[in-house]
């Protein structure tokens, strides 16, 4: 599990050159639809890339992530990162914030990666 801070989104937001409002500002952000400030979309796809390649170092060579944003990850959200092998080749994806689902997708894995 991952404890997403306002700390780590600003410094994706600086790594990243991402300086939108919605990221940073926390006045800007909870005049907006979602309340207040949200983690950069990008910065959820990392985590789960960094949780493939822990399980799969050499999925990256030919792998693929295929996935769908639900709802927003806002700072002091807990992440937990699900993935499950569905056959050879296809893994089920699910990132929850605080037990809601805000990620769903798959991730297709070379048997030679497994």
């Amino acid at each position: 599990m991952i404890k997403i801070s306002q700390k780590i989104i600003d410094k994706f937001a600086i790594a990243s050159g991402g300086l939108g409002e919605i990221h940073t500002d926390e006045n800007f952000a909870s005049k907006s639809f979602y309340g207040k400030t949200i983690a950069h979309g990008l910065l959820v796809i990392g985590l789960i890339e960094k949780e493939l390649t822990r399980r799969y170092p050499d999925w990256g060579l030919n792998g693929y992530l295929d996935i769908v944003f639900i709802k927003p990850v806002h700072p002091g959200s807990i992440l937990a990162i699900e993935i499950e092998r569905i056959d050879k080749i296809k893994h089920k994806i699910e990132v929850f914030s605080d037990g809601v689902k805000a990620v769903s997708g798959e991730a297709l894995i070379p048997k030679s990666s497994i």
